[in-house]
């Protein structure tokens, strides 16, 4: 059993606060309440608007030892406060207690026992949620059901990222790593793996021993977060193209080639990248610290198009099936209503990705040989190299009677073409072997 430093509690809790209080009070009680005593709370307060939060903070110091704060000069966000305060804890396992949410009565007590007998790196635990605006206290799970019980080493990781990504709430930050373990990895939540989603992806590539474990020990509050429905600028190289990578070097090294899973994975995290589309339309931008911002309307078009043409966002896109590719043309359309509202959208007609405008505004209205034209138009641009539109090209040709297909015959014969010559010239043996066509 690994012994502690002097003065180093077994588990180190970081938490941001950001002007509202009207739940930090459960948040932390909920930590002193706790059968198991050996913990800190490290907190950093990032508000702006007043110092009602600080006095708070400090009445807690005051009154307990466990308790440490730092005050930041200006909102650095709870991506960026997390490196910082990942730097001033010292238990040997840490994770994140959001300001408005609740560790469940005797988690410390669990958690102490199984760290104590498996010595994880990570412990994935089972989380459900409460809705604050509703003032329900019904705490309903993620999925339905609890995780189960499971340890997971180094072999077959490829089949433990897929069980985790389907039965955990995986990319948060609430599980508990040991906290040698993140800075061996340089996993500081903020550079180069952003927030929890690249961070903990991250986390599950590299661990040795990973438990998940079948107890609800986070309450989750719903609706609170500082940067729900907004988009943070970047936001797929930092969150998801982070993500995919390290997924493609677990499949990698076991050169795994079970395609219904890896399609899951790749679901996952393109399903959460393709839906900060609607907000990047409708301009809720903020930057990396989790501020707002002002981004006009023909930057945000730019915006965009980087992240369409991002090379993990085509593989991912290419390794989806036409029901991802729908779900992007509905992104679109959120995209270009919010456009058409401001009175722009000749600045999407003039957009690289003019062709998809188009087709995800009149989709319904098209025939299956209409939609194929112009899809075979966007899939045969040179600068469409990873065959964007494929999969929903196909889906469509599949609707098509024999006298259709006969007419968009010399189409469908080009992008097989194209695609096969993709194929050959593709420098990722393992994703060759995935594709789908």
């Amino acid at each position: 059993m690994q012994k502690h430093l002097h003065n180093q509690p077994k588990f180190s809790f970081m938490m941001c606060v950001y002007n509202d209080t009207s739940l930090l009070a459960d948040a932390v009680e909920s930590l002193r309440e706790q059968s198991f005593s050996d913990w800190e709370l490290v907190i950093l307060d990032n508000s702006n608007k007043n110092e009602d939060a600080w006095n708070i903070l400090l009445d807690y110091e005051q009154k307990e030892k466990r308790i440490h704060i730092y005050k930041s000069e200006n909102n650095v966000g709870w991506a960026k406060g997390a490196s910082i305060l990942l730097e001033k804890i010292h238990g040997e396992y840490t994770t994140f207690l959001s300001a408005d949410d609740r560790i469940a009565p005797n988690a410390l007590e669990i958690l102490n026992d199984v760290t104590n007998k498996e010595h994880p790196d990570i412990v994935f635990i089972g989380n459900d949620y409460w809705d604050y605006h509703k003032q329900t206290h019904e705490f309903i799970l993620l999925g339905g059901n609890l995780p189960e019980y499971k340890r997971y080493d180094t072999q077959n990781r490829s089949a433990a990222i897929y069980e985790i990504m389907k039965n955990i709430y995986y990319n948060s930050m609430f599980h508990y790593s040991r906290t040698a373990f993140l800075k061996e990895n340089g996993i500081n939540f903020f550079n180069p793996y952003y927030g929890d989603n690249g961070s903990m992806t991250k986390a599950i590539e590299k661990a040795k021993t990973i438990i998940t474990l079948d107890q609800k020990l986070y309450h989750l509050t719903m609706n609170t977060s500082q940067t729900s429905g907004h988009y943070v600028w970047k936001q797929f190289e930092l969150f998801s193209a982070r993500q995919w990578d390290c997924a493609k070097e677990i499949f990698r090294r076991e050169n795994f080639i079970d395609f219904d899973k890896i399609f899951f994975v790749n679901y996952r995290i393109i399903r959460n990248a393709l839906s900060g589309i609607s907000a990047l339309g409708n301009g809720a931008c903020r930057d990396s610290y989790m501020n707002p911002f002002n981004v006009d309307f023909p930057e945000r078009v730019l915006e965009l198009e980087d992240m369409l043409e991002n090379q993990q966002m085509l593989e991912m896109l290419l390794l989806g099936d036409d029901i991802v590719f729908k779900m992007l043309l509905d992104y679109l359309l959120k995209f270009a209503k919010s456009f058409q509202k401001a009175g722009v959208y000749d600045l999407l007609k003039k957009s690289r990705l003019s062709d998809l405008f188009f087709l995800a505004e009149h989709q319904d209205s098209l025939s299956p040989v209409e939609t194929m034209k112009i899809l075979y138009t966007f899939l045969m641009r040179e600068d469409n190299k990873m065959c964007l539109g494929l999969s929903y090209f196909i889906k469509i040709s599949e609707k098509c009677s024999d006298t259709e297909i006969i007419e968009v015959s010399t189409e469908v014969r080009k992008v097989i073409e194209k695609y096969n010559m993709l194929l050959e010239t593709l420098d990722d043996p393992w994703l060759a072997q995935v594709l789908p066509y």
